[in-house]
């Protein structure tokens, strides 16, 4: 019997095909409709996750989203590999933390020349930076931190510009809130700098 999904959920497949072209800065190698195909191709190859995911209610439906946008970011990647002969590992993804890693020396140009390792460090990359260094990945952060609307751009400068220990607290009792809340915002900015660097690794996790 052929597995019979929801409009919501092909609309759920549709929305994460269009988020990979808004987050990836080779989105354009492929057509959109080639993108939402990937992603319906996906809700046929995996009927058990759907079928899982729909008792989970807005979770379920997020996890829908990001797997359908994870099909379709391999997609772009397959085909700049074909197009310009790049290896995956050549594909640099950053992570939030890498960028929590990087931010300080954003502000400080004496960092700009440092080679200090940090974690899950890229073995490459392709656009905007060539070269696996860590001087690439600052400017490609620095880049970010500039697209950012002005009151992200002042909320990570509080956290990153020379930062002190529990600054996240300190900020917590300047604005009357809660710690947990302010870590949440952090993580939120950082997600929006994620997504201007070219999204998630589709090969982070397994579907």
């Amino acid at each position: 019997m052929v597995m019979q999904f929801t409009d919501k959920e092909y609309r759920l497949a549709r929305e994460g095909a269009r988020d990979s072209t808004r987050s990836s800065r080779s989105g354009s190698l492929v057509d959109q409709e080639d993108l939402v195909g990937e992603a319906y191709l996906w809700l046929a190859s995996h009927p058990k996750k759907v079928v899982e995911w729909r008792e989970l209610g807005r979770k379920g439906e997020n996890m829908l989203r990001i797997s359908c946008k994870r099909a379709a970011l391999k997609a772009i990647a397959k085909e700049r590999k074909r197009v310009t002969g790049a290896e995956y590992s050549d594909m640099c993804f950053y992570s939030k933390q890498m960028i929590r890693e990087l931010m300080p020396a954003i502000f400080n140009v004496e960092d700009w020349s440092t080679t200090a390792a940090m974690s899950n460090e890229p073995r490459g990359q392709s656009a905007p930076a060539e070269g696996n260094n860590k001087l690439a990945m600052i400017v490609d952060v620095r880049a970010a931190y500039h697209d950012q609307a002005m009151h992200v751009q002042e909320f990570l400068q509080r956290v990153y510009d020379n930062p002190v220990p529990n600054v996240e607290d300190l900020i917590a009792v300047e604005e009357g809130v809660s710690t947990k809340t302010i870590q949440r915002r952090d993580e939120r900015y950082l997600g929006f700098m994620v997504q201007y660097l070219g999204g998630d690794n589709p090969w982070e996790r397994a579907d």
